[in-house]
């Protein structure tokens, strides 16, 4: 955050430090809780806005991305309406965690609305840090050049960017060039980047800036064939990973390393590592949703497992060469049975709920189960056939999947499962399977970030020239029962009555609104930032007359 930050971040900044640096995160999260809690009831709402963000941070270090996105999205409305001129800092942050989950397509517009508010403000360091971010999103979809035109646009910024900035800078532009092929280019970086570390102070030490200069230095000299100072470069990186707990870089460090060391045939090392990465990749998973921090458990988990690592280690040198070959398949063989068991896990989530899919996985079927609260929201598309008609199939299904993609994004962020699509109709709900994943005040905050893309596009291909669709949703909250259906091609759907009078809601509404019925609006209706339109008792079909409200953003 930057230091125009009100008392409030004042005040609860050297506990956020100490608990961070400390590696207490179970104790950081009940912090942020129950100040959450008491800012909440008292005010002042900016208070609340920096206890959102430390939540936001929490979940962002555990991996739990919906979560830190749900929290940010909450500390940016808070700060839009107490303190606008540090809500682009968490524009930025949500960018972050979409591009650490993964979905590029996602962070994209996240990081560039902020560059562009920070270039407005001339906040050249931030706007540094986004040009930074977008390099490193076009890096990971494999476009060398524009993440080099990218991190090269950021020359202007140079002279006045912090020394830890430019050793960002350097690392991220060696890194492309290693990517591009270009060493000569890449090993200048590396000695610069080189050079900025060894300068004192420079304070890399309590953040992730120095293992990412051991793995720059590890990319480095693993390119040019210096595969023994790479190694050492990459060990190096993951002991100062495991100081600072930081678990994604432990992931990649150690997942690399095993791979490291299996392609020099040293398989004990190997296998270390791999039953080391897998432990804690399977814990984050399954403790996702646990009370007690991950990052708590992890640290029992590695200490407990300490002394197995090192008895394995000595067992191994008693045991012949003869079985080294031995070891050396079974190693290839657990790495391709986990990544095929990686593979379909990941397309079983993708298709069920994670814990339908473990219920199926564990009892060989999924019960169906009755919910008394679930928020459905429906979209239809208006002017679907008259489009259809004027693309080709092809760009009219390019067109439909570029809407659901942003729908699927936004629902994700917001912990609310993705039902079904129908033709051009796009169905999800929020209370289940896990009924606090996800509230009715996030379902059709939702549905106003669905609206305002659909605006957003239809602006852009209109500009074009172009077949737009414009959208209509509803919204109601009621009771449901859920489950699987079938047994070929089994998907995960929900029944009952609260269906029908959601796809009625949608039915009765008007293009551009979100139209939500009496049920929901009662339970949202003290949500702030929020307006309603009552509409008075309107006609749905084969329900009669029923009360609804449109309702809007702020």
């Amino acid at each position: 955050m930057r230091q125009v930050w009100s008392k409030a971040w004042i005040h609860h900044s050297e506990p956020y430090a100490a608990l961070q640096h400390a590696g207490l995160q179970q104790e950081r999260f009940e912090f942020y809780r129950d100040a959450l809690e008491r800012y909440r009831r008292n005010g002042p709402a900016l208070n609340a806005a920096v206890c959102e963000h430390g939540l936001g941070g929490y979940y962002l270090s555990a991996r739990q991305y919906g979560q830190a996105i749900e929290h940010y999205m909450k500390a940016r409305e808070g700060l839009r309406n107490t303190d606008p001129s540090n809500a682009t800092n968490e524009t930025m942050v949500i960018g972050w965690c979409y591009q650490d989950w993964g979905n590029p397509d996602r962070a994209e517009p996240f990081l560039r609305e902020a560059l562009e508010a920070f270039q407005l403000e001339g906040n050249r360091n931030q706007a540094m840090t986004c040009v930074l971010n977008l390099g490193d999103l076009e890096l990971s979809r494999g476009d060398t050049v524009e993440a080099l035109r990218l991190y090269r646009s950021s020359v202007p910024y140079w002279k006045e960017i912090t020394e830890i900035r430019m050793a960002t800078l350097r690392s991220q532009l060696a890194k492309v060039l290693i990517a591009k092929g270009d060493l000569d280019s890449a090993r200048v970086e590396v000695d610069a980047l080189n050079a900025l570390h060894a300068k004192t102070p420079l304070p890399l030490s309590n953040t992730d800036g120095e293992c990412e200069v051991d793995y720059t230095n590890y990319l480095c000299q693993k390119a040019i064939g210096q595969s023994t100072l790479a190694d050492g470069y990459l060990e190096r990186a993951l002991n100062e990973a495991l100081r600072l707990s930081s678990m994604p870089l432990i992931l990649k460090y150690r997942k690399e390393l095993s791979e490291r060391y299996h392609e020099r045939g040293d398989a004990t090392n190997a296998a270390i590592q791999a039953r080391a990465y897998i432990r804690l990749n399977d814990s984050l998973q399954a403790e996702s949703n646990s009370a007690r921090s991950p990052c708590t458990k992890w640290r029992e988990r590695e200490s407990r497992g300490a002394g197995t690592a090192k008895g394995a280690l000595r067992q191994q040198r008693i045991i012949s060469f003869s079985i080294t070959g031995g070891l050396l398949l079974l190693v290839a063989l657990a790495f391709t049975v986990y990544r095929g068991k990686k593979r379909s896990d990941a397309l079983l989530l993708n298709i069920l709920p994670a814990e339908v899919a473990n219920e199926l996985k564990a009892k060989g079927h999924a019960d169906a189960k009755h919910f008394d609260q679930v928020t459905i929201l429906f979209t239809d598309f208006k002017g679907f056939t008259e489009a259809s008609e004027k693309l080709s199939p092809q760009e009219l299904v390019e067109e439909l999947n570029t809407c659901f993609k942003a729908f699927d994004g936004i629902i994700t962020a917001r912990g609310i499962e993705k039902i079904k699509t129908i033709g051009d109709a796009y169905m999800c709900a929020g209370g289940l399977p896990v009924p606090a994943s996800s509230t009715p005040a996030g379902v059709v905050q939702a549905a106003l970030e669905m609206q305002a893309f659909m605006i957003a596009r239809k602006k852009e291909r209109d500009a074009a020239g172009m077949p737009f669709f414009e959208m209509r949703v509803g919204i109601h909250t009621g009771p449901v029962v859920a489950g699987i259906v079938g047994v070929k091609k089994f998907a995960y759907d929900i029944w009952g009555d609260t269906v029908n009078t959601a796809s009625r809601m949608e039915s009765s509404g008007e293009v551009g609104q979100v139209n939500i019925s009496e049920a929901t609006y009662v339970l949202v209706k003290d949500e702030p930032g929020l307006t309603f339109t009552p509409r008075g008792k309107v006609q749905a079909k084969g329900k009669g007359e029923m009360e609804m409200y449109f309702v809007e953003r702020t």
